[in-house]
Parts: structure tokens; sequence; C-alpha cells
């Protein structure tokens, strides 16, 4: 069976989106890997299934050797300088 091993900054939702071409593949990899809700540890290695949602998006991050990452490290706190403009709105 094929794993695939975490990599810093990924969710399981990117691990998904990676080997599987979709979000939908959490499920796939919780379910595998007996995982207790949907976090996931740099490092861990995860089992996969030989199925695939998208081959497109599997293929061009395997293309590129993109791993996506969203974020779910530390929060890094703005930094403002002089440059902050008070007109600036979201």
């Amino acid at each position: 069976m094929a794993s695939v091993t975490v990599q810093s900054g990924q969710s399981i939702w990117d691990v998904a989106l990676q080997v599987y071409g979709g979000p939908e593949g959490a499920l796939w990899l919780a379910e595998d890997n007996k995982l207790d809700g949907w976090i996931v540890a740099v490092g861990q290695e995860l089992k996969l299934r030989d199925s695939m949602l998208n081959r497109d998006i599997v293929n061009y991050y395997a293309l590129k050797s993109y791993r996506p990452a969203g974020g779910t490290g530390d929060l890094v706190q703005n930094e403002y300088n002089d440059d902050f403009n008070e007109d600036f709105t979201i």
C-alpha cells in the first residue's frame, strides 16, 4: 500500500488535495488511518488508497513537485510600519 508523509504546514485537507485531487479524500485518509478527527502531525505517515478523485489536480501537483499547505501552523502577527494608510479598509 502506498503512503505519504505529512509536511510542515499541511492539514489533512491539503494532503487529500495533493494525493486524491479533492478535499473529499480527507474522509478516506481519516478512515484508512483510523484518525481520531481531522488532525495530522508533521512527519506522520498516512496510508493511501489506489483511488483518485481528480487525476488532473494530482498530476499538476506531481509535475510541479508542489505540496499544498494551507497553513495549519503557528499564526504570524502582522507588523505595520509607517507605510500603513489609515484609509485602509477590509
